[in-house]
């Protein structure tokens, strides 16, 4: 089973002399408003405002390497989702997200990092805030173990 998070891509910037890609994402927010007791916005932000509920806070870096900014499969203001899944791996294993770190308070916050993959997308670090305690069991327990992230543009 997996977990699914919506973020927004923030941010699309070369570094490193042209060499990589690095692209900052956010969670969505909720931005409808509420009229007669309903959440209104002609945007479908009611699907929004759902997402933010669950994860309200957080942030993703992504670097890639080896591509051009005009391929990157993201574009400033797109929204993308984050399907997040255990996998039967080894920590370690290089094309897996490792999660590094599982803490709560008030929410769950979680941290997976993904270093040096051999393939374009190279690192990078997801860290969220999950306030819908219902998925917390996805991750509480599994400190250290391998995780495939999957990042889909929302309009797909």
């Amino acid at each position: 089973m997996s977990v699914r998070a919506k973020f927004r891509t923030m941010e699309i910037s070369q570094q490193w002399n042209g060499e990589c890609v690095i692209v900052r994402l956010l969670p969505v927010i909720a931005k409808a408003t509420r009229e007669s007791g309903c959440w209104v916005d002609p945007e479908a932000s009611e699907e929004n405002r759902k997402f933010w509920d669950a994860t309200p806070s957080g942030e993703a870096e992504l670097v890639f390497k080896g591509l051009d900014l005009d391929a990157v499969p993201f574009d400033i203001g797109e929204c993308v989702y984050i399907d997040i899944q255990m996998l039967n791996a080894t920590p370690g294993d290089e094309r897996a997200w490792q999660l590094e770190a599982v803490t709560s308070s008030h929410n769950l916050s979680v941290c997976f990092r993904l270093e040096w993959a051999d393939e374009p997308l190279r690192s990078g670090v997801v860290k969220m805030d999950i306030a819908n305690e219902g998925a917390w069991h996805h991750f509480q327990g599994h400190h250290l173990t391998a995780w495939d992230l999957t990042f889909t543009p929302a309009g797909v």
